[in-house]
């Protein structure tokens, strides 16, 4: 019902606009009354009762079980309240492992950078930090004759296009790419080089590019959920690059 109602504003771009900022909007509202005003017993509640801390960062609808699900515009009950392209309200080194999903590429590369760093600060000696986000390589490879002739590129070319121009004629890679790279609030599409040197500059060490949904740590493994968001794990796997970075153990004064 909600992806149905969303291809049918689509077809009116200035009512969907206007439709997701008034959405957006309200929610943001939330957090910041509601939310914020709940989140300090929220945030004792959850440490008081996990000995393993995780961070979810930008969890969108998905809770999952044993970590502080955050979100700066809360689509539901039981998200907790955060804004992440600020100082995040913890204490330093209080977390084993943060996680984010598709979130860095709707913020800008300060802010991803500045999330970094808080991240850094925020994770415990020998925490992991592990962000699945949009693959800059993988998308411009859509460009390429020998990868938009595959059948699964063929779909997420044409699926782009159904989604975000539903009745335009042209259904080209280079539109695939552009969309990707512009729709949805994107605001930087990172590759493994650049998001790889933001990380070692905060301090992060053995910075690592991982499969989907695969992880040297248990509570790491099976997390990634956008393949179900966008009804496709082909394509999340043609889209999405996973990077795991750890904080040292000994710091370097």
């Amino acid at each position: 019902m909600i992806k149905k109602a969303k291809s049918v504003l689509r077809k009116n771009e200035f009512v969907f606009l206007l439709a997701r900022t008034v959405s957006y909007a309200v929610r943001r509202l939330i957090g910041l009354t509601l939310g914020k005003m709940r989140r300090p017993f929220q945030v004792r509640t959850y440490l008081k009762e996990h000995k393993v801390r995780k961070l979810h960062v930008g969890c969108g609808p998905n809770l999952y079980e044993g970590w502080l699900n955050t979100d700066g515009f809360p689509a539901r009950s039981g998200i907790v309240y955060l804004d992440a392209t600020r100082r995040l309200p913890f204490q330093n080194a209080s977390w084993d492992f943060i996680y984010s999903e598709h979130f860095i590429e709707h913020i800008s590369l300060r802010e991803t950078y500045r999330l970094l760093q808080e991240s850094f600060r925020c994770l415990k000696p020998g925490g992991v930090l592990r962000i699945a986000t949009p693959d800059l390589v993988k998308i411009c490879a859509l460009l390429q004759d020998d990868v938009n002739r595959q059948q699964v590129a063929k779909h997420y070319i044409d699926h782009l296009a159904t989604t975000c121009l539903p009745g335009f004629p042209c259904r080209s890679p280079a539109v695939a790419v552009n969309l990707s790279l512009r729709e949805w609030g994107h605001k930087f599409i990172f590759d493994f080089k650049t998001l790889s040197e933001l990380l070692g500059q905060v301090g992060f060490k053995d910075i690592t590019e991982c499969a989907v949904s695969k992880s040297e740590h248990l509570s790491l493994q099976g997390i990634e959920k956008h393949g179900e968001a966008i009804g496709s794990e082909d394509f999340n796997l043609l889209e999405t690059m996973v990077v795991e970075a750890t904080k040292p153990s000994t710091l370097v004064k």
